[in-house]
């Protein structure tokens, strides 16, 4: 009975410890966001050329796709 025990309980912290990677992992997700949306804001507000400017933001966006 003691290793159903010992499984269950390892388990259970197997579980909040991947809840809590998960929670870590999304809030990083969402900072990397924020960032290149701020890049590509700042980008276009300075940017001279707006072709190039169009091509960095098609790259932003492509990171932005594997996240």
């Amino acid at each position: 009975m003691s290793h159903i025990v010992d499984a269950h309980v390892a388990y259970c912290t197997a579980i909040a410890d991947l809840s809590r990677d998960k929670t870590e992992l999304l809030e990083r997700i969402k900072q990397l966001e924020d960032r290149i949306h701020r890049a590509a804001s700042a980008f276009f507000r300075d940017g001279s050329d707006g072709h190039v400017a169009s091509q960095m933001l098609q790259i932003l966006e492509e990171e932005r796709g594997k996240l």
